[in-house]
C-alpha cells in the first residue's frame, strides 16, 4: 500500500511539476487531439480545421485548466481532461492512442461530442482484458468510430468498446505510396526495446528480457547471417532508433560473424517503410512495421518467436485469427529448415504470386491497406463538413 501511494504521488509530482507551464486557456476549437503522440501524423488530415493539442506525457499544463479541475469532485487526471475538453469545445476529440483505456469511458460526460481512435499497433489480448474489468452496465466503454487494421481484430474491439469499428489497416501505412527494388537484399527489422534487461510483465505473467527478446533476436539473425552468406545477399537491420544502445545490443548478438551487417538508423518518420520496400524480403518477428510492409505489398516472413517462448497465443502470426501455425512465410518454429523452407519460396516467389497469396490467407483481415486514408477523410468531412469555420 505505502509502494502505492509513493508511485502516486511521484506520477503526481512528475505530470504537475515537470510540465512545461502554460498560463492562458487553450482556444476554442473544431478539433482536439487527445495526447500529443501521433499528433505530427494526425495534423496531416485535421490540420486544415482548427486544432488544440491536450498533452498528458507531462510535456505541457494548462494552469487555467487545472485551477478549474481542482473544484471538480472524482479522479484529478480525469477532471483535468474532462474540463480541458469543455473548454476547447470541440466537434470531434481523436486519438492516435487506441491501448489508452481511459479515452474509452470520456465519451460519458461529453455526449456532443464526437470520439475517434486510431489503432496505432499491433495488440494482444491484454488492452481487451483491461476494457473488460472497467467495463460495467453503468459504465461501458463508448467512442463514436474506432478505425483498426484489420476485420480480425475489428471483433476484439467490438466486444469491448461501443464504436462504429470500422477496419482501414495502419494510418501511417496508408501514406506510404510503395516504391520497388531489384538489389538481392533482406531486411530484419528491429523491436528492440530501450529497457534492455528489465523483466517484462504481460498481464499476471513476468518474462526475462533473455527469453522475450534476445532469444528470439539472436536465433533469427545467426539463421539470416548464415543464409545471407551463403546465397550472396546484402543483410540490412532497420533500427528503431538512433541511440548507441541499439546497435550495441545487436552488435552484442551477432559479435561471432564476420560477414557485415548493415545497421540502418530511421530517417523521419517514414524512413524504415522506404527501408523496407528496397527489399527483396523483409523479415520481421512481431513488428507492426513487419505487417505494414506485408499490406504494402512487400514480401514478408513472420517468425514468430515471441509467442512461442513465452506460450502466449496472442503473440502468434494471425491472432486473433486462426489460421494455422505453419504456413507458406510464417512460422512459429525456432528451426533452420522453417525459416529456409520460408525464405526460399519468398525469394522464388514474383510480386503478382505474392498478392495472390495474401489474398488466399486473408490477409487483409489482419492488417487491410486503404491508401491516403481515404474512409478517415471521408469521416473526417462527414463529422466536420458543413464548415472550417469555428463553431460556437
Amino acid at each position: 500500500m505505502k509502494l502505492k501511494i509513493n508511485t502516486y504521488f511521484q506520477k503526481m509530482w512528475k505530470w504537475i511539476f515537470y510540465p512545461e507551464k502554460i498560463f492562458r486557456n487553450p482556444r476554442r476549437s473544431e478539433i482536439l487531439i487527445f495526447d500529443a503522440e501521433g499528433e505530427e501524423l494526425l495534423l496531416e488530415y485535421v490540420g486544415k480545421w482548427s486544432t488544440e493539442v491536450l498533452h498528458l506525457r507531462s510535456e505541457k499544463l494548462n494552469i487555467p485548466v487545472l485551477i478549474r479541475s481542482m473544484l471538480r469532485k472524482g479522479s484529478f487526471f480525469k477532471n483535468y481532461i474532462n474540463e480541458y475538453i469543455a473548454t476547447v469545445s470541440p466537434k470531434v476529440v481523436i486519438t492516435f492512442i487506441d491501448n489508452n483505456p481511459l479515452f474509452y469511458y470520456l465519451k460519458k460526460t461529453n455526449d456532443f461530442t464526437k470520439f475517434i481512435a486510431i489503432q496505432n499497433g499491433k495488440r494482444d489480448s491484454l488492452l481487451f482484458d483491461k476494457l473488460s474489468e472497467l467495463n460495467s452496465p453503468e459504465c461501458f466503454a463508448t467512442i463514436d468510430y474506432l478505425f483498426c487494421f484489420g476485420r480480425g481484430v475489428s471483433s476484439e474491439y467490438s466486444k469491448q468498446i461501443h464504436a462504429q469499428v470500422i477496419p482501414i489497416g495502419s494510418l501511417k501505412n496508408n501514406y506510404v505510396n510503395p516504391i520497388s527494388s531489384d538489389k538481392k537484399s533482406i531486411v530484419f527489422i528491429s523491436e528492440y526495446a530501450a529497457n534492455e534487461g528489465a523483466d517484462l510483465v504481460l498481464g499476471d505473467q513476468v518474462y526475462s528480457y533473455e527469453l522475450l527478446w534476445k532469444k528470439p533476436d539472436r536465433i533469427v539473425l545467426h539463421y539470416l547471417i548464415k543464409y545471407c552468406e551463403e546465397r550472396n545477399i546484402v543483410l540490412r537491420i532497420a533500427l528503431r532508433s538512433k541511440t548507441y544502445n541499439e546497435k550495441l545490443y545487436f552488435k552484442s548478438l551477432i559479435s561471432t560473424s564476420n560477414v557485415k551487417v548493415e545497421m540502418v538508423e530511421p530517417s523521419g518518420v517514414y524512413g524504415s517503410y522506404a527501408l523496407c520496400d528496397t527489399a527483396n524480403v523483409v523479415v520481421t518477428i512481431e513488428s507492426t512495421l513487419g505487417y505494414e510492409a506485408a499490406a504494402r505489398g512487400n514480401k514478408t516472413a513472420f517468425f514468430t518467436l515471441r509467442g512461442t517462448f513465452s506460450g502466449r497465443s496472442d503473440r502468434t502470426f494471425s491472432w486473433p485469427g486462426a489460421l494455422q501455425a505453419e504456413g507458406p512465410f510464417w512460422t512459429h518454429l525456432p528451426e533452420s529448415l522453417a525459416f529456409e523452407r520460408i525464405l526460399d519460396h519468398l525469394f522464388a516467389i514474383s510480386d503478382e504470386e505474392w498478392k495472390v497469396e495474401l489474398k488466399k490467407y486473408a490477409f487483409e483481415d489482419i492488417m487491410t491497406y486503404d491508401y491516403d486514408n481515404a474512409t478517415l477523410k471521408s469521416v473526417l468531412r462527414k463529422e466536420l463538413s458543413e464548415s472550417s469555420m469555428l463553431h460556437q
